[in-house]
């Protein structure tokens, strides 16, 4: 199972988001993107957390997901920062620290969790006096869903390698008219 699991996770880093960065890296480089994205995740908790406070009442787990998506887009910097960044084609630290790939499948089942119980029309978790009732209001499950997502797109981009520089050459045409 733990195999199966850390081949998903490393097929999720190479064949999904590292093309992705490689093509957003004109943009910005794949630390940048991790913290937009946590920082998004976090704004995302706050819109829940909005919602749940006028329609539902608000429950404790939303409040320390946002505060934990938004610790982590700051420590995340302050890391970056700290260590200068990352060297083109260097390894990432995040990629294989135990934690991190711990922190993105357990992302993966956040992410599953936020879209197929409202789906499925569960309303509670656990059973008797520790069952809790889950959100019932669509938009306090799409604003759920949309930070599970981003948490889960901001800790893939903190685990890119930065990809290298591109090499910038003269066309052919005119480097062959130059030569005469």
């Amino acid at each position: 199972m733990n195999d199966a699991l850390t081949r998903l996770d490393r097929a999720l880093l190479d064949r999904v988001f590292q093309p992705i960065a490689n093509r957003l890296a004109v943009v910005a480089e794949p630390p940048v993107l991790a913290e937009s994205s946590l920082v998004g995740s976090a704004v995302m908790t706050l819109g829940q957390v909005a919602v749940d406070l006028r329609v539902e009442g608000l429950e404790i787990s939303t409040i320390l997901f946002g505060a934990f998506n938004l610790a982590g887009a700051v420590w995340l910097v302050r890391w970056y920062r700290a260590h200068g960044g990352l060297s083109a084609g260097s390894a990432n630290p995040f990629r294989e620290m135990p934690v991190w790939v711990s922190l993105r499948l357990f992302s993966i089942v956040n992410l599953l969790f936020s879209i197929l119980l409202p789906a499925l029309g569960i309303d509670t978790i656990g059973f008797g006096p520790f069952s809790v009732p889950l959100t019932s209001s669509g938009l306090s499950t799409a604003f759920d869903i949309a930070s599970a997502l981003l948490c889960l797109i901001g800790l893939y981009f903190a685990a890119c390698r930065k990809p290298p520089p591109v090499i910038r050459t003269a066309p052919l045409g005119r480097a062959a008219h130059a030569n005469g």
